[in-house]
C-alpha cells in the first residue's frame, strides 16, 4: 500500500478517541501535545535552545525570556515564537505567535484569540465536512484513473518483455552478422587483389604505350614545325628563317632579336636533330605554325628588273616561264630537296618506333592502335589516348567479381550498422525509468498541447518542451528530458526538461512539469515564474494512487 498525506489522516483517524482524550490533557496553552512533556509545572523550564533556565511560573506570563521563544507558546510577546491550534475535528496547525489575539481568527477552534471571548466560532467540523467532500471527488477521480493506470501499466509491462526478448535476439543476431561481415571482407580483399595485380599489369602497359605515341606525336609535331620553318629546304634552320615567330620572343619585349634566334638554335642555324631534340622543347608551346611559300635556291632567281621590262610580252613566254619552274623543281629534287621523299622517310621511322617494344597483351586497346598505326601511319599525329584502357575479357571479369563482393560487403556492414543502432536504442529505451509498474511508459512518443492568448505550448513527455507564438513563427525549445524531480518521498510527482534554447543574455531555458493525477493525460497549465524557467501542470492517469477517505477527523497528529 502507498502511504500519502489521505493516509496518514486516516491512520491518525483510527486513534482519534485516544488523541481526543489526550488534548484535554493540562497543559500550556500554544502547547501541542508531542511537546507537552517539555513543560511540566513541577519543574524549571529550560529553553530550547538551551541558552537559560527559567521558573516556570514564567511561561506565558507575556514576557520573552528565551532568546528562541519557546517560553510563550501562548503569547505574542516573542517575535519568533509559534501557536499550536488543536483544532479538534479537523487538523492541528502551527500558526506565528505574532497573530495571536490579533482580532483575526487563524484557528478553527478559535483558541488563538483566548482574550477575547465569543469573538471566534469553531468552524472545525464544517471544515472537516468541506474537506472530506473535496477528498471523495478526488477518490472518485483516482478510481477512474487507476483503472486506466492498471491499462497502462500492464501495456508497459508488456513492451517491456518484448524489448528484452527482441534484445536478446538482435544480439545473437548481430554475432552472426559480423561473422558474415569477416568472410565476406576476406573474400573481397582477395578478389580485390586480383583485380588490383591485373589492372596494374594492363595499365602500366598502356601507359608505356601511351608515353611512346605521345613522344612520337610529338616528335612528328617538332618534324613538322622544321619542315615549315626550313622554307628553302636547306635542311636547316637559319636566324631569318625564324624571325617572322614573334611569338617566341623570349625576353617579351615584342621582338624576337638575332641573338634570342641564336640562343634557341644553338647558334647560327639548326639542322633537324638537333632542332627535334633541343629547339622544339623550348618553343613548343609559342609557337604557330604560318606554313610560307618556298624560298627559290639561287639559280632559280630571274632578275625582277627583266620582268619590270617584259611587262608587254606574249602568253606563250609565261608558258615558257612555266616549263621553267618546273624544269627548276626537277633540278631541285635532284639536289635532295624532295619534300616527299622526307615525309615518308619520317612516316617508316614513325611506325618502327610504334613497334618497338609493342605490349604483348593479347586482345588489347594498344594492340589495335598499333595495328592501325601500321595501316595508316601517317596518322599518328592525330591519336588523342584515353586515360585507362579497354580492359581485357580476363580483367574484366576480375573486377567484376571484385565490384560484386565490395557490394556484398557494404550491404553485410549496413546489416550491422542499422542493428547495432537498434540495439542501442532498445538499451536506452530499457534503461528509461517509466515508474515502477512501467505505467509512464504510454506517455513516451506522445505530445500533449496548451492554448493561450499568446502561445501554444507543448510537453512531448522523456522527449522535449516546447513554445510556439500563435501569430506564426518558429518553436521555442523549453528543454529536453532530463530526469524525474520529484521528492524522494514522491519521486514521480515532477518532470524536469533542461537545455533549451538559451534567453538574450542570459541562462538556457528549462521547464519543471509538475504531475498530478487525472483521468486523461492533459496539460492544464504553463507558466514562467522565473525569467527562462517554466513551470507546466500535467495530470495523467499514470500518476493516479489509491485514496482513503477517513470516516472520521482527529484532533491532531
Amino acid at each position: 500500500m502507498k502511504w500519502n498525506v489521505v493516509n496518514i489522516a486516516f491512520l491518525a483517524a483510527t486513534v482519534g478517541i485516544v488523541q481526543a482524550q489526550l488534548s484535554k490533557v493540562d497543559r500550556p496553552r500554544g502547547v501541542s501535545l508531542t511537546k507537552k512533556v517539555f513543560y511540566d509545572p513541577n519543574k524549571n523550564f529550560a529553553c530550547f535552545d538551551g541558552s537559560r533556565t527559567i521558573p516556570f511560573s514564567q511561561v506565558n506570563d507575556d514576557y520573552c525570556d528565551c532568546n528562541d521563544g519557546s517560553d510563550e507558546p501562548g503569547t505574542s510577546a516573542c517575535p519568533n515564537g509559534q501557536f499550536h491550534c488543536t483544532n479538534a475535528g479537523y487538523r492541528p496547525l502551527n500558526i506565528p505567535s505574532s497573530r495571536v489575539n490579533d482580532g483575526i481568527c487563524d484557528c478553527c477552534d478559535g483558541s488563538d484569540e483566548w482574550k477575547t471571548e465569543g469573538l471566534c466560532t469553531d468552524t472545525c467540523k464544517e471544515l472537516w465536512k468541506a474537506a472530506r467532500e473535496y477528498l471523495q471527488k478526488q477518490a472518485a477521480a483516482a478510481s477512474r484513473g487507476i483503472q486506466v493506470r492498471k491499462e497502462y501499466s500492464d501495456r508497459g509491462i508488456a513492451l517491456r518483455n518484448e524489448n528484452q526478448k527482441k534484445l536478446e535476439t538482435m544480439k545473437i543476431e548481430i554475432e552472426e552478422i559480423k561473422r558474415l561481415e569477416d568472410e565476406i571482407r576476406i573474400k573481397k580483399e582477395e578478389t580485390e587483389q586480383a583485380e588490383a595485380v591485373a589492372k596494374d599489369t594492363e595499365q602500366t602497359a598502356w601507359n608505356d604505350f601511351k608515353s611512346r605515341v605521345q613522344k612520337q606525336q610529338e616528335s612528328r609535331k617538332a618534324a613538322d614545325a622544321f619542315t615549315e620553318l626550313d622554307s628553302n629546304k636547306d635542311g636547316s634552320i637559319s636566324v631569318e628563317e625564324m624571325k617572322s615567330h614573334t611569338e617566341l620572343d623570349t625576353n617579351l619585349d615584342g621582338v624576337l632579336a638575332d641573338d634570342e634566334i641564336k640562343a634557341l638554335l644553338g647558334g647560327d642555324m639548326a639542322e633537324a636533330p638537333y632542332f627535334i631534340e633541343n629547339t622544339w622543347k623550348i618553343i613548343s608551346e609559342k609557337y604557330i605554325s604560318r606554313p610560307t611559300e618556298p624560298v627559290k635556291a639561287p639559280h632559280q632567281e630571274i632578275d625582277e628588273e627583266e620582268h619590270h621590262d617584259d611587262d608587254h610580252e606574249d602568253d606563250d613566254l609565261d608558258e615558257e616561264e612555266d616549263d621553267d619552274d618546273y624544269h627548276d623543281e626537277e633540278d631541285l629534287e635532284d639536289e635532295g630537296y624532295d619534300d616527299d621523299l622526307s615525309e615518308e622517310e619520317e612516316d617508316m621511322e614513325m611506325k618502327a618506333k610504334l613497334e618497338e617494344g609493342e605490349p604483348q597483351k593479347e586482345n588489347s586497346q594498344a594492340e589495335q592502335v598499333e595495328q592501325k598505326q601500321e595501316e595508316k601511319p601517317e596518322e599518328i599525329p592525330e591519336i588523342n589516348l584515353p586515360s585507362e584502357p579497354v580492359w581485357t575479357d580476363n580483367t574484366k571479369a576480375l573486377i567484376e567479381a571484385a565490384e560484386k563482393t565490395r557490394r556484398e560487403h557494404e550491404e553485410q556492414q549496413k546489416r550491422k550498422k542499422d542493428l547495432e543502432r537498434e540495439i542501442a536504442s532498445l538499451e536506452k529505451n530499457l534503461k528509461m525509468d517509466f515508474g515502477n509498474d512501467q505505467a509512464y511508459k504510454e506517455l513516451q512518443g506522445k505530445c500533449f498541447d496548451l492554448d493561450t492568448h499568446e502561445y501554444t505550448y507543448r510537453i512531448c513527455p522523456f522527449d522535449k518542451t516546447v513554445q510556439k507564438p500563435k501569430g506564426g513563427g518558429s518553436e521555442t525549445s523549453l528543454g529536453r528530458w532530463g530526469s524525474w524531480s520529484g521528492p524522494e518521498t514522491s519521486k514521480y510527482s515532477a518532470m524536469k526538461y533542461t537545455g533549451g534554447v538559451k534567453c538574450w543574455n542570459g541562462p538556457d531555458r528549462s521547464t519543471e512539469v509538475r504531475i498530478a493525477c487525472g483521468d486523461e493525460n492533459k496539460l492544464l497549465s504553463a507558466s514562467e515564474p522565473s525569467r527562462c524557467e517554466y513551470r507546466f501542470e500535467f495530470v495523467t492517469p499514470a500518476a493516479c494512487e489509491p485514496i482513503h477517505v477517513p470516516d472520521a477527523a482527529h484532533d491532531e497528529l
